[in-house]
């Protein structure tokens, strides 16, 4: 009992410094939450090519995202299967005042219901810091925090728009952050509304092109692409032959964000042709799991170990045929990790594992496939 209560109570004396050390970042730098008000409407023709895209297919989502979409994403189902245009529209523009971003992005209408006070916008900002600091840790512009070296000192970052000064010089190019849709909460810069999603992007759009910088002209698929951040930033880092597998809900919303952020004719929809290698291209699972093309990188983040198992080892056996290197960012509370889904599908394999410099308690692993 004794070495209970003393646990308990270092514990405690623990998480209370790290809250302090957390909420101090944002208290000294000048970081401040606003909300995106949204800039971009897209043309009649795109509105279309989505919601034509969207009703040509019928994959049913499993695990997980069964869930998901019972519970949040039936009613925008049934809007977008229906023939008022007005409302395809309006969910289109207006996203969080949806679900339609449920699962992947803090833009939904169910995560808006927080309360506005100021203890949530206060972790919503530190949140976000601390991934853009983290960023700013993984390509070494800004060094690591050392508890034993200072365990009470609380250490003082530059503000947002000179962490993303470093990261620029770095980077080689001007980061930046579209906000096309209103209600998108996150740190305020000169360069836009920051979410949470966004650092994080970043970084793998930077792992994407560190893994390939010998290959010229690289093709990368990714599985799982979320709101399509990091095919995103990976285009503004020169990787434009860039693929996204995703259900249909999902990719109606990377098309949505991807057309309003780096135009429609870069875009190429499920169902659509798909053989410009300077397009973004997002394609069924269906059109994945039966295609025959050959990528240099596969990626996939947060999401493979949230499917059925059975689906899980598709993709794995696919993934074998069609590339030599497959980059997983996952975390391993699932029922299944990907270090078990591979070691039980894939013989031979090499692989690096370190945990995630952007989200603790993931694991970042980079698998190399003999041919």
């Amino acid at each position: 009992m004794k070495s209970f209560l003393s646990r308990l109570f270092y514990q405690s004396i623990y998480t209370l410094f790290y809250r302090e050390r957390f909420f101090h970042r944002i208290k000294q730098s000048n970081v401040e939450t606003g909300s995106t008000k949204g800039f971009s409407e897209l043309d009649d023709v795109s509105i279309t090519r989505l919601k034509n895209s969207y009703n040509s297919r019928n994959e049913v989502p499993t695990a997980h995202w069964d869930d998901i979409w019972s519970r949040r994403h039936l009613g925008i189902h049934q809007k977008l299967t229906g023939q008022d245009n007005n409302r395809i529209r309006d969910l289109l523009d207006n996203p969080a005042n949806s679900d339609l971003h449920f699962g992947f992005e803090s833009s939904a209408i169910s995560l808006r219901k927080f309360p506005e006070n100021i203890p949530y916008k206060m972790h919503e900002s530190a949140h976000t810091y601390d991934r853009l600091i983290r960023l700013c840790n993984a390509i070494g512009v800004v060094n690591l925090d050392n508890y034993d070296r200072y365990t009470f000192k609380l250490k003082v970052y530059p503000d947002p728009d000179m962490l993303l000064d470093l990261i620029d010089q770095f980077l080689g190019y001007r980061i930046d952050f579209p906000n096309p849709f209103p209600h998108e909460r996150g740190v305020i810069s000169s360069r836009g509304i920051i979410s949470s999603c966004a650092p994080k992007a970043i970084y793998e759009a930077y792992r994407i092109k560190e893994i390939l910088r010998n290959k010229k002209n690289p093709k990368v698929i990714e599985i799982g692409g979320g709101l399509g951040r990091n095919a995103f930033y990976a285009r503004r880092l020169g990787i434009n032959d860039y693929t996204i597998v995703d259900i249909p809900i999902t990719s109606l919303a990377q098309g949505n964000f991807l057309m309003r952020t780096i135009g429609s004719d870069n875009i190429s929809l499920s169902g659509e042709r798909q053989n410009d290698s300077n397009k973004i291209k997002l394609v069924s699972p269906k059109e994945f799991l039966e295609g025959s093309i050959e990528y240099d990188l596969v990626l996939n983040v947060d999401s493979m170990t949230e499917i059925s198992l059975e689906d899980a080892k598709k993709y794995i056996q696919k993934i074998r045929e069609c590339t030599r290197l497959f980059l997983s960012i996952n975390h391993e509370e699932n029922l299944f990790t990907m270090k078990q889904l591979i070691n039980s599908t894939i013989n031979s394999f090499s692989k690096s594992r370190f945990p995630s410099w952007m989200m603790k308690g993931y694991a970042e692993e980079l698998y190399k496939f003999s041919k």
